[in-house]
């Protein structure tokens, strides 16, 4: 399963994890416009950077040139308002398989999970008991 990210071969840089914080919590406050008070909590946002940072340290540097596809299906999910990762960018996940990929678009932006969580999760279960 993957989530609101085109496959990694398809990415170009985007070294979010070198911003400064207020540029970081700009660029998140962007992405997340439900949850966006939360970061204005200054001892809260020093709590949640160096963990989102660390994320997106991973996401920045995995950049394969290309990639060795996978013998599983691959599921990508994202949201059908997320400007970060249109619903387009979401079948470059079929590159990375020489099974079947699907792409599941559920209503929201970049952070549909945290508002369609209990549908998520029911696709995952049906996804998985079927596969």
């Amino acid at each position: 399963f993957a989530s609101a990210r085109p496959a990694p071969h398809r990415v170009a840089g985007e070294p979010r994890s070198q911003l400064d914080d207020d540029e970081l919590l700009a660029a998140i406050r962007r992405l997340d416009g439900s949850h966006a008070s939360l970061y204005d909590h200054p001892g809260l946002a020093m709590v949640i950077l160096p963990s989102l940072r660390a994320d997106l340290r991973l996401i920045d540097r995995y950049r394969p040139k290309q990639v060795t596809p996978l013998n599983t299906p691959i599921t990508a999910f994202g949201g059908d308002s997320d400007e970060a990762c249109p619903i387009a960018a979401l079948s470059t996940w079929q590159d990375a398989t020489r099974a079947s990929a699907a792409v599941r678009v559920f209503p929201g932006g970049h952070h549909y999970l945290s508002e369609r969580e209990d549908d998520v999760v029911a696709a995952v279960t049906n996804i998985a008991l079927f596969c």
